[in-house]
């Protein structure tokens, strides 16, 4: 679930490039453009928040889910583990597209200075 993370997104647009070729789909879908760009970015962000909500979920104690079925039921549990991850994994995803950017940035110029394809 990590490795999305290690790799940079160039990668993944080649391997997405390769992707809609190999299946013989025109240059003009939706793997393509600004919809292949998004899914990429999409991709190389997901474990970000996906780790971060996982950690946020673990932060509700025993005595809150019992507390929260007692008070509601499995719903009113969901809806007690949603408060506690949904601010985390909006700033995890707002992290994750911020560092996304500076990474593209960082490696394009990195690849412009030194020549490396």
């Amino acid at each position: 679930m990590a490795l999305p993370l290690l790799v940079p997104s160039f990668l993944w647009a080649i391997g997405l490039s390769m992707l809609r070729a190999g299946l013989g789909l025109p240059s003009d879908n939706v793997l393509s453009g600004f919809s292949g760009t998004v899914i990429v970015f999409t991709i190389t962000a997901l474990p970000l928040v996906l780790f971060v909500s996982m950690i946020a979920a673990r932060g509700v104690s025993k005595s809150q889910m019992d507390a929260a079925r007692l008070a509601g039921g499995e719903a009113s549990l969901f809806r007690q583990a949603l408060k506690n991850t949904v601010p985390a994994a909006a700033m995890a995803a707002v992290l994750a597209g911020v560092l996304t950017l500076l990474w593209e940035k960082l490696s394009s110029r990195y690849v412009f200075i030194y020549g490396i394809y």
